[in-house]
């Protein structure tokens, strides 16, 4: 049986060349850089556009991964660090940047844990931060502007 050349007209775009199977029935596209899928019409931002200015130049070495439906690429660090665009490198990630203690404590990290202790001017007593060697006693002032 004779089929339908699947080829014509081409149906590979961005200058994708197509490439009939062997069953004659379907074919594939061989894309050219920047572009994926089976018709070649995804932009690959990692790889696009081909003068070098593109994801992969961008992530400066780290994995690149393109998201087609938002149009951009991000830059995949190791777990434990995230990509700074700004200076196009994985930077370790802070927990303490993102471990809020109130004003007598500060953020620790012990065997893997984050956590808040007291100041050193501050003293742990029955879970509260007490001041060391004030006459006074954590007593809450209200003021009053006029």
């Amino acid at each position: 049986m004779i089929y339908p050349d699947p080829c014509n007209p081409n149906p590979c775009e961005n200058g994708g060349t197509c490439k009939p199977n062997s069953d004659e029935m379907d074919y594939s596209c061989e894309c050219l850089t920047g572009f994926g899928n089976k018709t070649c019409s995804e932009m690959d931002f990692c790889k696009y556009p081909e003068d070098g200015n593109n994801g992969e130049k961008a992530c400066n070495g780290v994995t690149c991964e393109s998201i087609d439906d938002l149009k951009t690429f991000v830059c995949q660090c190791d777990e434990s660090q995230y990509f700074d665009y700004s200076n196009f490198r994985c930077t370790d990630i802070d927990p303490c940047k993102w471990k809020l203690c109130d004003g007598r404590r500060k953020c620790v990290i012990k065997d893997d844990n984050v956590t808040c202790e007291c100041k050193e001017e501050y003293t742990e007593d029955d879970g509260k931060c007490k001041r060391k060697n004030s006459k006074l006693k954590d007593e809450v002032f209200l003021c009053v502007c006029v």
